[in-house]
């Protein structure tokens, strides 16, 4: 299994937490500090080295050099997420073929008190594994440009607009399109700087995903330290009792830096 992460800042969080993933599988990297790229050195990651925004721009890089390995299973993490259970929790749904499949719940951590956020039965990306099939037919896409205007009960494109297609969706529109480049990895919308995992996992599903969301599972931590793009203070939820938090053993002292 091939474990996926984008970094950013955070260090002393992020070498801890990818620390913990070392013996799941092959961790892989989108850096664009030096820092990072020392760290996957030492570490033994696999790492591209990107552009940090927009944020879709730098994931889509890192899974261009992941489609060229050889995997089954792409786990994908934050650099502040731990896990009790994730992948095991899974097992039985990648043996039957499912695939894209995660939890719909995650405990946020700041360090003196922590909250559950349920996102109702929509798979989050901390601890989400999507499978090496439908990562290739859904990412794999060209750009084109409509000659007509098209539309249907998912979808409209505008004449003369430039879209990013996925490869399977460009047969029966040839009379409408003009084709504008070769064939790109492009999961997540170029431009996108949040809702990325709701936004790849709406490309999964278009592709055809069979996905499973496990429900009432506390699986997944995200440890909030001031420096997220989302603060704790911000997100809804659910205090919850400390005691929750032992069992993805966090050191004290890992949340001052």
């Amino acid at each position: 299994m091939i474990i996926y992460c984008p970094v950013w800042g955070r260090e002393k969080i992020t070498r801890y937490c990818l620390s913990r993933l070392e013996s799941l599988g092959q961790i892989f990297c989108v850096v664009s500090e030096e820092w990072s790229v020392k760290m996957c050195k030492e570490r033994g990651y696999l790492f591209k080295l990107a552009t940090n925004l927009p944020l879709g721009m730098k994931l889509n890089s890192g899974l261009k050099d992941i489609m060229s390995l050889d995997f089954d299973y792409m786990m994908t993490t934050g650099s502040d997420n731990l896990y009790d259970g994730i992948p095991g929790l899974y097992k039985e749904y990648m043996e039957a073929g499912i695939d894209v499949m995660g939890v719909d719940k995650c405990i946020f951590y700041n360090g003196k008190e922590a909250k559950v956020v349920n996102y109702s039965q929509t798979i989050i990306g901390a601890g989400r594994i999507i499978s090496k099939r439908i990562l290739r037919r859904a990412s794999s896409r060209v750009k084109v440009k409509f000659t007509e205007s098209c539309s249907g009960n998912i979808f409209s494109y505008q004449k003369g607009k430039e879209y990013w297609l996925r490869l399977d969706e460009i047969n029966g529109m040839r009379p409408l399109i003009e084709i504008l480049s070769d064939t790109e990895i492009i999961l997540w919308d170029e431009d996108r700087n949040n809702a990325l995992d709701h936004n790849s996992n709406q490309n999964l599903i278009f592709a055809g995903a069979k996905n499973f969301v496990i429900e009432d599972k506390l699986a997944v931590l995200d440890l909030k330290n001031g420096e997220n793009i989302w603060k704790y203070e911000d997100l809804p939820g659910e205090v919850i009792d400390n005691k929750e938090i032992e069992r993805f053993c966090v050191p004290a002292d890992l949340m001052n830096g």
